[in-house]
């Protein structure tokens, strides 16, 4: 998804991100936060996903929309659940 995105439980750094036709969230914030930079958010269900205790740093240069037709990147809530934890 991006190069070499630096990510831990808490916190999570995207930078040159690309994420096409996710038929869900292009991305699930479930608690913690990201940090998002000249990232691509094309022909998701819904671009940025919010939920639960979450913050998004747009550092810009991001891109939301479907092919030609541009839109503002703004976090949605589509009540997701996170999902289940790795054994």
């Amino acid at each position: 998804m991006a190069r070499g995105p630096l990510c831990r439980l808490e916190q999570c750094r995207v930078v040159c991100g690309v994420s096409r036709q996710k038929r869900s969230a292009g991305i699930g914030l479930f608690g913690g936060t990201v940090d998002l930079a000249t990232s691509t958010l094309d022909c998701n269900a819904i671009h940025l996903d919010g939920e639960y205790d979450y913050a998004l740093n747009d550092l810009g240069g991001n891109r939301c929309g479907c092919g030609e037709v541009e839109e503002p990147c703004k976090v949605l809530s589509s009540s997701l659940k996170p999902p289940d934890p790795l054994l």
